[in-house]
């Protein structure tokens, strides 16, 4: 629904949310305050291949803070 949030921590742990119309929204702040995760969708190239690139996917969402490393896998 896209809800403006507004996440009350103590140090990094929440202890309130306010603006959620819907418990996915406590539960997604939660997580994206202490735990925040990406999934990764790109497209590479094929070497000797029928198609010159092929989309890829992570299969499931990888902490944020590595998306860049994957991100520069993905590049070579």
């Amino acid at each position: 629904m896209g809800c403006a949030l507004e996440v009350t921590l103590e140090g990094k742990k929440v202890v309130d949310v306010k603006g959620n119309t819907c418990i996915k929204g406590v539960a997604y702040a939660e997580k994206e305050c202490t735990n925040p995760t990406r999934i990764v969708t790109s497209t590479v190239e094929v070497e000797e291949g029928e198609l010159a690139v092929v989309s890829v996917k992570t299969e499931r969402d990888i902490p944020k803070e590595k998306y860049q490393s994957v991100w520069n896998i993905l590049k070579e």
